[in-house]
Order: C-alpha cells, then structure tokens, then sequence
C-alpha cells in the first residue's frame, strides 16, 4: 500500500515531464530489439532467457513505475522544477554546447556580410545565456542529488521476478534519460 502510493506520486510528478509518446517509443524500441537481444545472449552465452523449466520464455512486460530506491528519491525531492532541470539535461547539454561553438568565434561570425541583422550584437546576450544555462545545470545535479541516485541499490530499468519468470521494464526511467521532443 505504501509502495503503491509512493509509485503514484513519483509517476504524477515525473509523467508530466516527458514526452507524451515516451512509453510508445520505449516499447516500439524494445519490440525492435527484443528478440535481437535474446538472440545475442544465447549465441554469446548459451543461455537462454527461459523460466525454471526451461520449458517457457520468460515475459517480458513495459510497465509504468520505478523502482522503489528511485520512487523514493523523486519523493525525496519532489520540487517538479528540480526534476524538469534533470530530465532536460540532454537539452540543456545541447544549448550549451551550441553557445560554446558560436561564441569561440563570435567575432568572425559578426563579421560575416550574411549575419541577420537580429544577430548582430549577438556575443554578449549569448555569454549571458551560457551562463544562466550552466547554472541551471549545476542546480539540477547538485551533489546530494547526484550522490543519492548513485546509491540506489537495485536495476533502475525493471524488475526480474522468478516465481513467475517475468521482467517487467519500467518505461519512464528511460524516458527520463532519453527524453526528447
């Protein structure tokens, strides 16, 4: 019961965040990849994902959720700021990247005869920017969150049940950190 309402309220803070198609791309990419991994386990392995028997393959479900340790620390930190900052951090990473690009050379691309004349001018409100893009990225990994997600100690990507030789792969973990529009 507990457990319930604590995968409720991580998944009402996170689910907001991330792209409503996120779980159909999760589960499109595991369907693309299923049986292409299993393949790859065997032949590398000689396993096969099977239940006890070995008379059955095991199932393997996309579900919403997270495991406890990470249902736990978004309720920890349940400031849906925080979490917009560290889902974004791909995107964030992006714009940073971009601005450190442009601005390396800024003065030989405001020179340039083709520059639109909203560009020029551009070099300090582009420092400012990168500025303000760092510091959201500092706020978002700070190092007690960062270290709290390093001590999770349990598969943040799913569950392995064997008494009824199932996985159950939970989708918006992923889709946190792969998120994209």
């Amino acid at each position: 019961m507990i457990e319930d309402t604590l995968q409720q309220r991580a998944i009402g803070l996170i689910k907001p965040l991330i792209p409503p198609d996120a779980e159909e791309r999760v589960g499109r990419a595991f369907r693309q990849w299923n049986q292409i991994v299993r393949d790859h386990i065997r032949n590398e392995t000689g396993l096969k994902l099977a239940d006890g028997d070995g008379r059955n393959a095991v199932s393997v479900k996309i579900v919403d959720g997270f495991p406890v340790g990470l249902a736990q620390l978004i309720g920890k930190y349940s400031d849906p700021v925080l979490w917009r900052l560290i889902v974004g951090q791909p995107k964030l990473g992006g714009v940073v990247e971009g601005l450190t690009f442009l601005l390396k050379d800024w003065q030989s691309f405001e020179q340039w005869p083709k520059l639109p004349p909203s560009a020029r001018n551009g070099g300090d409100p582009m420092r400012r920017t990168l500025e303000i893009v760092n510091t959201l990225q500092q706020a978002a990994l700070t190092e007690h969150v960062r270290k709290d997600i390093t001590e999770i100690d349990e598969d943040i990507l799913g569950v392995y049940r064997t008494n009824n030789s199932t996985v159950e792969v939970y989708w918006m973990p992923i889709a946190m950190v792969a998120v994209s529009d």
